[in-house]
């Protein structure tokens, strides 16, 4: 984890901010999973956990299309927060 990953997730949650009532069900799971978070097992519908402490559990629902532009607003501001949250934990790292 460094800033140059940091830098690289704020760009592509920029992109699909710009055009959040059209992001498939797949590209929201494969940005998640790219901050970390996994699939709980068994769960339905999919629940992704951070490795992060202190954040919470997200549904990403199935949308055979495009997801909803609210739930895709609700779901970016909490992918946004994982970043928020690897920012700090990389920044408290450089100051031990």
């Amino acid at each position: 984890m460094d800033m140059n990953k940091l830098v690289q997730w704020r760009a592509w949650l920029s992109e699909l901010r710009s055009r959040s009532g059209n992001i498939k069900f797949t590209e929201m799971i494969a940005f998640a999973e790219a901050l970390g978070r996994k699939q709980r097992p068994g769960s339905s519908p999919p629940i992704y956990i951070s490795p992060l402490p202190g954040r919470r559990s997200l549904p990403i629902h199935y949308h055979s299309k495009t997801m909803k532009k609210g739930t895709a607003k609700g779901t970016l501001d909490v992918l946004e927060g994982d970043i928020d949250a690897w920012e700090m934990s990389l920044s408290e790292d450089e100051t031990k």
